[in-house]
């Protein structure tokens, strides 16, 4: 199968990084979705979930934006052909602003606060906000929400969504400290490398899922990182070895020999030819850790205050521990 066309949104958004795989879950809301919008987009998809082998590509916002029953009943009114231009703003969420109802004349379109005037009596309280008077500021802020892909950027996208008419017709407002926390490169990049940590995670969560539903598999390091890799994972071999070790514990068995791939498996399904090797079977080992330890104790002592700048060959053939 073609990589990029797994690689693709199902919405078909120009967006290429930041896809999710879409869960049998979210695919039956998807349809759900569809069938209220009455588009036809996804009401045949149904099919698909019985499909074991079904891999879908979306991404957060995209999915929240088609299933969010505000954006629904818009839909269906320009469907209709409603009038939406006179809409009262929709109640949003908690996490959209901090007061009862948000106001694009009172409110911060970034951070939901209220937008105050200067007090003369505690200046040093006052926190600077502007006006929306061009188009420039809004496609800063879309653009922006579509570099960083995170929560706060999902809500400033929702909050523009939201707006009656055009930010500039109704006077919305962003704080100047607000702003630069927005918008800056640093803070960009680094609520991207969170979101990519989240969905290294995620996909981690998923290879474990599939692992644990077949238990008695017999996995590869590549086949392992394979599939890691199609779920999204970012992580290296070893990196993803070591956190498949931390998640299972003592039930993984990880085999490896020099010049070839490791083996993973559970320790439950082991083959019988693979015999155990008891504690009094490896005595060798045992006394090489025993001796090494006697080693560690028996250093012999050197004065700290008093030390030679230079090595000789006489220097050098000094015993380091009685044993030798």
């Amino acid at each position: 199968m073609d990589s990029d066309k797994i690689k693709k949104c199902i919405f078909d958004c120009e967006k290429t990084e930041g896809l999710i795989l879409v869960s049998k879950v979210r695919l039956k809301t998807i349809i759900s979705s569809s069938e209220k919008r009455e588009d036809e987009k996804f009401t045949d998809w149904e099919p698909r979930l019985e499909d074991p082998h079904l891999e879908l590509y979306t991404h957060r916002s995209c999915v929240s934006t088609y299933t969010s029953k505000t954006h629904i009943e818009r839909a269906l009114r320009k469907k209709r052909g409603g009038d939406n231009s006179h809409i009262e703003p929709v109640p949003m969420g908690r996490n959209l602003r901090h007061s009862d109802s948000f106001n694009f004349q009172e409110h911060c379109l970034l951070c939901g606060d209220k937008c105050k005037d200067l007090d003369p009596k505690n200046p040093g309280r006052y926190n600077e906000y502007f006006i929306i008077r061009t188009l420039e500021i809004k496609n800063l802020f879309i653009e922006t929400c579509r570099k960083r892909q995170d929560g706060w950027s999902e809500d400033v996208r929702k909050r523009i969504s939201y707006a009656p008419a055009d930010l500039c017709a109704v006077e919305a407002r962003y704080h100047s400290k607000c702003l630069s926390l927005f918008v800056s490169h640093r803070n960009i990049s680094a609520a991207v490398n969170k979101e990519k940590t989240t969905a290294k995670d995620l996909a981690l969560e998923q290879l474990a899922k599939e692992m644990s539903e077949d238990p008695s598999r017999i996995w590869n390091t590549v086949s392992l990182h394979s599939h890691y890799v199609l779920y999204g994972g970012h992580l290296g071999k070893k990196t993803l070895l070591q956190k498949l070790q931390t998640h299972f514990g003592e039930e993984l068995v990880i085999l490896s020999a020099s010049g070839f791939s490791n083996i993973v498996l559970f320790r439950k399904y082991c083959p019988i030819s693979l015999v155990k090797v008891e504690k009094e079977d490896n005595l060798l080992e045992d006394s090489i850790k025993i001796l090494a330890n006697a080693i560690r104790t028996e250093n012999i002592e050197f004065n700290k205050s008093n030390y030679y700048l230079r090595i000789n060959k006489e220097s050098v053939k000094k015993n380091v521990a009685k044993r030798f």
